[in-house]
Protein backbone atom coordinates (compact mmCIF):
# COMPACT_ATOMS: atom_id res chain seq x y z
CA UNK A 1 0.00 0.00 0.00
CA UNK A 2 2.77 2.44 0.82
CA UNK A 3 4.40 3.62 -2.35
CA UNK A 4 8.12 3.47 -1.57
CA UNK A 5 10.30 1.03 -3.50
CA UNK A 6 9.94 -2.75 -3.22
CA UNK A 7 13.53 -3.05 -1.98
CA UNK A 8 12.94 -0.51 0.80
CA UNK A 9 9.57 -2.08 1.59
CA UNK A 10 11.14 -5.55 1.85
CA UNK A 11 13.82 -4.23 4.22
CA UNK A 12 11.22 -2.40 6.32
CA UNK A 13 8.92 -5.44 6.56
CA UNK A 14 11.81 -7.72 7.57
CA UNK A 15 13.11 -5.32 10.20
CA UNK A 16 9.61 -4.56 11.49
CA UNK A 17 8.88 -8.26 11.95
CA UNK A 18 12.11 -8.82 13.87
CA UNK A 19 11.68 -5.74 16.03
CA UNK A 20 8.09 -6.50 16.92
CA UNK A 21 9.00 -10.07 17.78
CA UNK A 22 11.58 -8.74 20.25
CA UNK A 23 9.09 -6.23 21.66
CA UNK A 24 6.43 -8.91 22.10
CA UNK A 25 8.17 -10.38 25.16
CA UNK A 26 7.22 -7.23 27.04
CA UNK A 27 3.52 -7.64 26.31
CA UNK A 28 1.03 -8.99 28.81
CA UNK A 29 0.01 -12.45 27.61
CA UNK A 30 -2.81 -12.61 30.15
CA UNK A 31 -4.70 -9.64 28.73
CA UNK A 32 -8.37 -10.33 27.92
CA UNK A 33 -8.72 -11.58 24.34
CA UNK A 34 -4.98 -12.34 23.95
CA UNK A 35 -5.61 -16.08 23.81
CA UNK A 36 -7.54 -15.68 20.56
CA UNK A 37 -10.91 -16.37 22.23
CA UNK A 38 -14.10 -14.41 21.89
CA UNK A 39 -13.70 -10.59 21.80
CA UNK A 40 -14.56 -9.07 25.14
CA UNK A 41 -15.58 -5.65 26.42
CA UNK A 42 -14.53 -4.92 30.00
CA UNK A 43 -13.75 -1.81 32.01
CA UNK A 44 -10.48 -0.59 33.47
CA UNK A 45 -10.34 0.89 36.97
CA UNK A 46 -10.71 4.29 35.27
CA UNK A 47 -13.99 2.98 33.80
CA UNK A 48 -12.86 3.37 30.21
CA UNK A 49 -14.47 0.52 28.22
CA UNK A 50 -11.87 -1.87 26.79
CA UNK A 51 -12.65 -3.53 23.46
CA UNK A 52 -10.29 -6.49 23.11
CA UNK A 53 -9.89 -8.22 19.77
CA UNK A 54 -7.52 -10.55 17.99
CA UNK A 55 -5.80 -10.20 14.62
CA UNK A 56 -4.80 -13.26 12.60
CA UNK A 57 -3.70 -13.98 9.02
CA UNK A 58 -5.85 -12.32 7.49
CA UNK A 59 -8.87 -11.39 9.55
CA UNK A 60 -9.98 -9.85 12.83
CA UNK A 61 -11.87 -11.62 15.60
CA UNK A 62 -13.67 -8.46 16.64
CA UNK A 63 -17.18 -7.27 17.46
CA UNK A 64 -19.37 -5.94 14.68
CA UNK A 65 -20.76 -3.13 16.85
CA UNK A 66 -19.47 -1.17 19.84
CA UNK A 67 -20.61 1.89 21.78
CA UNK A 68 -19.04 5.21 20.92
CA UNK A 69 -17.18 7.55 23.24
CA UNK A 70 -13.84 7.15 24.95
CA UNK A 71 -12.66 3.59 24.23
CA UNK A 72 -9.50 1.59 24.77
CA UNK A 73 -8.82 -0.54 21.69
CA UNK A 74 -6.69 -3.51 22.70
CA UNK A 75 -5.40 -5.67 19.86
CA UNK A 76 -3.54 -8.95 20.26
CA UNK A 77 -1.83 -10.58 17.28
CA UNK A 78 -2.46 -14.31 17.00
CA UNK A 79 -1.09 -14.47 13.45
CA UNK A 80 2.32 -15.23 12.03
CA UNK A 81 2.77 -11.78 10.46
CA UNK A 82 2.73 -8.18 11.68
CA UNK A 83 -0.73 -6.61 11.76
CA UNK A 84 -2.34 -3.28 12.54
CA UNK A 85 -5.90 -2.09 12.85
CA UNK A 86 -6.52 1.29 11.23
CA UNK A 87 -9.98 2.57 12.20
CA UNK A 88 -11.56 4.60 9.38
CA UNK A 89 -14.75 6.56 10.10
CA UNK A 90 -16.61 6.52 6.77
CA UNK A 91 -17.91 9.76 5.33
CA UNK A 92 -21.66 10.37 5.37
CA UNK A 93 -23.29 8.48 2.55
CA UNK A 94 -20.36 6.08 2.11
CA UNK A 95 -21.29 2.45 2.73
CA UNK A 96 -18.94 -0.36 3.66
CA UNK A 97 -19.52 -1.77 0.18
CA UNK A 98 -18.45 1.57 -1.30
CA UNK A 99 -15.33 1.45 0.86
CA UNK A 100 -14.27 -2.07 -0.09
CA UNK A 101 -14.96 -1.34 -3.73
CA UNK A 102 -12.73 1.74 -3.61
CA UNK A 103 -9.85 -0.20 -2.04
CA UNK A 104 -8.91 -1.58 -5.46
CA UNK A 105 -7.78 1.91 -6.45
CA UNK A 106 -5.93 2.73 -3.21
CA UNK A 107 -2.22 3.25 -3.88
CA UNK A 108 -1.35 5.09 -0.65
CA UNK A 109 -2.93 5.83 2.70
CA UNK A 110 -3.78 9.35 1.52
CA UNK A 111 -6.24 7.83 -0.99
CA UNK A 112 -8.39 6.69 1.94
CA UNK A 113 -9.08 10.27 3.02
CA UNK A 114 -11.55 10.75 0.19
CA UNK A 115 -13.61 7.96 1.71
CA UNK A 116 -13.33 8.61 5.43
CA UNK A 117 -11.30 9.87 8.37
CA UNK A 118 -8.45 7.77 9.73
CA UNK A 119 -8.71 7.90 13.53
CA UNK A 120 -5.62 5.79 14.33
CA UNK A 121 -5.54 2.38 16.02
CA UNK A 122 -3.13 -0.22 17.45
CA UNK A 123 -0.54 -2.49 15.82
CA UNK A 124 1.53 -5.47 16.98
CA UNK A 125 3.86 -8.22 15.82
CA UNK A 126 3.20 -11.96 16.10
CA UNK A 127 2.37 -12.83 19.70
CA UNK A 128 2.31 -9.16 20.69
CA UNK A 129 -0.35 -6.72 21.78
CA UNK A 130 -0.87 -2.97 21.93
CA UNK A 131 -3.45 -0.43 23.08
CA UNK A 132 -4.70 2.98 22.05
CA UNK A 133 -7.40 5.11 23.63
CA UNK A 134 -9.60 7.00 21.16
CA UNK A 135 -12.81 9.03 21.45
CA UNK A 136 -14.93 7.27 18.82
CA UNK A 137 -17.73 9.26 17.21
CA UNK A 138 -20.87 7.36 16.26
CA UNK A 139 -21.05 6.20 12.68
CA UNK A 140 -20.04 3.54 10.17
CA UNK A 141 -16.42 2.42 10.24
CA UNK A 142 -14.05 0.14 8.42
CA UNK A 143 -11.13 -1.53 10.21
CA UNK A 144 -8.28 -2.63 7.98
CA UNK A 145 -4.68 -3.78 8.07
CA UNK A 146 -2.32 -1.74 5.89
CA UNK A 147 0.78 -3.88 6.56
CA UNK A 148 2.13 -5.53 3.36
CA UNK A 149 3.02 -9.21 3.13
CA UNK A 150 6.27 -10.63 1.75
CA UNK A 151 4.93 -10.15 -1.79
CA UNK A 152 4.20 -6.46 -1.04
CA UNK A 153 0.43 -7.01 -1.05
CA UNK A 154 -1.37 -5.04 1.70
CA UNK A 155 -3.25 -7.31 4.06
CA UNK A 156 -6.57 -5.58 3.36
CA UNK A 157 -6.28 -6.86 -0.22
CA UNK A 158 -6.11 -10.37 1.25
CA UNK A 159 -9.39 -9.89 3.07
CA UNK A 160 -8.21 -8.19 6.27
CA UNK A 161 -10.91 -5.55 6.40
CA UNK A 162 -13.99 -5.55 8.61
CA UNK A 163 -17.12 -3.48 8.96
CA UNK A 164 -17.79 -1.84 12.33
CA UNK A 165 -20.79 0.10 13.55
CA UNK A 166 -20.18 2.58 16.37
CA UNK A 167 -23.38 3.47 18.19
CA UNK A 168 -24.06 6.63 20.17
CA UNK A 169 -21.86 7.15 23.24
CA UNK A 170 -23.17 6.32 26.67
CA UNK A 171 -24.63 9.28 28.56
CA UNK A 172 -22.00 9.05 31.30
CA UNK A 173 -18.50 9.22 29.86
CA UNK A 174 -15.28 8.42 31.78
CA UNK A 175 -12.51 10.92 32.23
CA UNK A 176 -9.70 10.43 29.72
CA UNK A 177 -6.42 9.17 31.15
CA UNK A 178 -3.94 11.88 32.04
CA UNK A 179 -1.35 12.34 29.33
CA UNK A 180 2.22 12.42 30.61
CA UNK A 181 3.53 13.91 27.37
CA UNK A 182 1.98 15.39 24.23
CA UNK A 183 3.56 14.68 20.85
CA UNK A 184 2.44 16.82 17.92
CA UNK A 185 2.91 15.51 14.38
CA UNK A 186 3.78 17.94 11.61
CA UNK A 187 5.01 17.84 8.01
CA UNK A 188 7.65 16.42 8.61
CA UNK A 189 8.68 16.56 12.27
CA UNK A 190 7.72 15.55 15.81
CA UNK A 191 7.14 18.30 18.35
CA UNK A 192 8.12 16.39 21.50
CA UNK A 193 10.38 16.73 24.57
CA UNK A 194 14.05 15.79 24.35
CA UNK A 195 13.99 13.98 27.72
CA UNK A 196 11.39 12.01 29.66
CA UNK A 197 11.41 10.23 33.03
CA UNK A 198 11.49 6.44 33.15
CA UNK A 199 8.33 4.50 33.95
CA UNK A 200 4.84 3.91 32.53
CA UNK A 201 4.08 6.85 30.22
CA UNK A 202 0.91 7.82 28.40
CA UNK A 203 1.59 9.61 25.12
CA UNK A 204 -1.03 11.93 23.68
CA UNK A 205 -0.42 11.91 19.92
CA UNK A 206 -1.98 14.75 17.89
CA UNK A 207 -1.73 15.18 14.13
CA UNK A 208 -1.25 18.88 13.37
CA UNK A 209 0.08 18.30 9.86
CA UNK A 210 -1.83 18.52 6.59
CA UNK A 211 -0.75 14.97 5.76
CA UNK A 212 -1.50 11.66 7.45
CA UNK A 213 1.01 10.78 10.16
CA UNK A 214 1.76 8.19 12.83
CA UNK A 215 4.07 7.83 15.81
CA UNK A 216 6.13 4.68 16.28
CA UNK A 217 8.38 4.55 19.35
CA UNK A 218 11.59 2.51 19.13
CA UNK A 219 13.93 1.71 22.03
CA UNK A 220 17.53 1.86 20.79
CA UNK A 221 20.41 -0.30 21.93
CA UNK A 222 23.25 1.49 23.69
CA UNK A 223 25.42 3.29 21.14
CA UNK A 224 22.79 3.01 18.40
CA UNK A 225 21.28 6.36 17.34
CA UNK A 226 18.22 7.55 15.46
CA UNK A 227 20.48 8.36 12.51
CA UNK A 228 21.76 4.78 12.64
CA UNK A 229 18.17 3.55 12.59
CA UNK A 230 17.40 5.52 9.43
CA UNK A 231 20.61 4.28 7.82
CA UNK A 232 19.68 0.70 8.69
CA UNK A 233 16.19 1.09 7.23
CA UNK A 234 17.67 2.47 4.02
CA UNK A 235 20.51 -0.04 3.76
CA UNK A 236 20.51 -2.26 0.68
CA UNK A 237 22.66 -4.86 2.45
CA UNK A 238 20.69 -7.68 4.11
CA UNK A 239 21.77 -8.48 7.65
CA UNK A 240 24.01 -11.56 7.97
CA UNK A 241 22.30 -14.77 9.12
CA UNK A 242 24.06 -14.64 12.50
CA UNK A 243 23.33 -10.95 13.10
CA UNK A 244 20.88 -11.63 15.93
CA UNK A 245 18.01 -9.30 16.81
CA UNK A 246 18.07 -5.77 15.40
CA UNK A 247 19.59 -3.01 17.59
CA UNK A 248 16.16 -1.52 18.27
CA UNK A 249 12.73 -2.66 19.49
CA UNK A 250 9.36 -1.16 18.65
CA UNK A 251 7.56 -0.63 21.95
CA UNK A 252 4.52 1.50 21.12
CA UNK A 253 2.58 3.16 18.33
CA UNK A 254 -0.44 5.20 17.37
CA UNK A 255 -0.92 4.24 13.72
CA UNK A 256 -1.99 6.39 10.81
CA UNK A 257 -4.30 9.29 11.63
CA UNK A 258 -5.86 12.14 9.68
CA UNK A 259 -5.29 15.84 10.34
CA UNK A 260 -6.74 16.95 13.67
CA UNK A 261 -7.13 13.42 15.04
CA UNK A 262 -5.52 12.31 18.30
CA UNK A 263 -4.95 9.13 20.28
CA UNK A 264 -3.50 8.11 23.63
CA UNK A 265 -1.06 5.22 23.82
CA UNK A 266 0.62 3.81 26.95
CA UNK A 267 4.31 2.91 26.79
CA UNK A 268 6.56 1.60 29.57
CA UNK A 269 9.83 3.52 29.26
CA UNK A 270 13.13 2.26 30.69
CA UNK A 271 16.19 4.49 30.95
CA UNK A 272 17.97 4.75 27.62
CA UNK A 273 17.81 6.26 24.16
CA UNK A 274 14.74 6.21 21.92
CA UNK A 275 13.50 7.29 18.51
CA UNK A 276 10.14 8.43 17.19
CA UNK A 277 9.55 7.63 13.54
CA UNK A 278 6.78 7.94 10.94
CA UNK A 279 6.52 5.31 8.18
CA UNK A 280 3.53 6.83 6.35
CA UNK A 281 4.23 7.43 2.66
CA UNK A 282 4.26 10.89 1.10
CA UNK A 283 1.53 10.92 -1.59
CA UNK A 284 3.64 12.96 -4.03
CA UNK A 285 7.04 11.27 -3.83
CA UNK A 286 6.07 7.93 -2.33
CA UNK A 287 8.91 8.29 0.18
CA UNK A 288 8.19 7.31 3.78
CA UNK A 289 8.07 10.37 6.01
CA UNK A 290 11.20 9.40 7.94
CA UNK A 291 13.20 9.96 4.74
CA UNK A 292 11.74 13.48 4.65
CA UNK A 293 13.00 14.17 8.18
CA UNK A 294 10.19 12.79 10.33
CA UNK A 295 12.37 11.01 12.85
CA UNK A 296 13.36 12.31 16.26
CA UNK A 297 15.37 11.10 19.23
CA UNK A 298 14.77 11.44 22.95
CA UNK A 299 16.40 10.25 26.15
CA UNK A 300 14.68 8.55 29.08
CA UNK A 301 16.31 9.16 32.44
CA UNK A 302 15.91 7.22 35.67
CA UNK A 303 14.58 9.49 38.38
CA UNK A 304 16.11 9.61 41.86
CA UNK A 305 13.89 8.03 44.51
Amino acid sequence: MRTYSKKLLFIFVALLAAALAVAAVACDDDEDGADGGEPTATATPAEIPVVSFNATDYEYDAPASIAGGLTQLSMSNGGSEDHNAVFVRLNDGVTFGDFTGALADVAAEADLEGIGTLVSGPGAGPGGASDVVIDLAAGSYAVLCTVPDAEFVPHFALGMVQELEVTEARAEQPEPPKADVTVRLNDFAFDAPDTLPAGPTTFEVVNDGPQLHEMVVAALDEGFTADDLVALLLSTEPPPPDAGPPPFALIGAAVTMSTGESALTPVDLEAGNYAMICFVGDPDSGAPHFILGMVDSFTVEQQDT
